[in-house]
């Protein structure tokens, strides 16, 4: 089965990033990385954000962080968000292809 976690996320208010790290806990591959969903609720609102390959605004990338093109199981994904950051509490959501999420709190 497919399953992710969350283990960080951290946001900067110089960069208006929000990074956050997402490792594959299930046993198979998740495919593709770029048609995942992610929901971030800020101070303010609620974004969905859209893909973009060298996303520079409202919208993110990612990276694998133990190189090649497929998130394997085991590799943890670097997410990239560019949006306003501001000071306060957020959760971000991460949904794979199939379904399965993750959620994370954390403050800026």
């Amino acid at each position: 089965s497919t399953d992710i976690e969350i283990i960080h996320a951290s946001g900067n208010a110089s960069t208006n990033q929000i990074t956050v790290w997402v490792k594959n806990v299930g046993i198979k591959n998740i495919v593709p990385v770029s048609s995942s969903d992610i929901i971030i609720t800020t101070p303010s609102d609620v974004l969905r954000l859209p893909y973009n390959q060298g996303c520079s605004n409202e919208c993110w990338d990612y990276l694998i962080e133990e190189g090649g093109t497929d998130w394997d199981k085991t590799a943890t994904v670097r997410f990239i968000l560019s949006t306003a950051v501001v000071t306060g509490v957020y959760n971000v959501k991460v949904s794979v292809v199939n379904a399965v999420s993750a959620t994370k709190d954390f403050s800026v």
